[in-house]
């Protein structure tokens, strides 16, 4: 009985030994699906990080242009306004 009884115990240290081993195994492997995660995470953050310098790039680019416009368009405007009311004026 005595034997019985250090052969189920035993055993059990077999069965705690092989739960631990399989509890490291698997924390392991989390561990390396959570290094892969963050790399990605990583590699998105760095792509967004380009995309959203690209995007203020244009949008500075957009400004500048509109404000090219603004300065030859306005006058363009206000000079055929003028000739128009220059026109009617003169022939009306």
């Amino acid at each position: 009985m005595h034997e019985d009884q250090g052969k189920h115990e035993r055993m059990n240290e077999d069965r705690i030994a092989s739960l631990l081993s399989e509890i490291r195994d698997n924390q392991r492997e989390a561990l390396q699906q959570q290094r892969a995660q963050l790399e990605i995470a990583r590699t998105h953050l760095e792509q967004a990080k380009t995309q959203v310098a690209e995007s203020l790039k244009l949008t500075r680019e957009a400004v500048g242009r509109q404000r090219t416009m603004t300065r030859i368009a306005v006058p363009a405007l206000l000079f055929c306004i003028a000739a128009i009311v220059y026109l009617a004026v003169r022939y009306l």
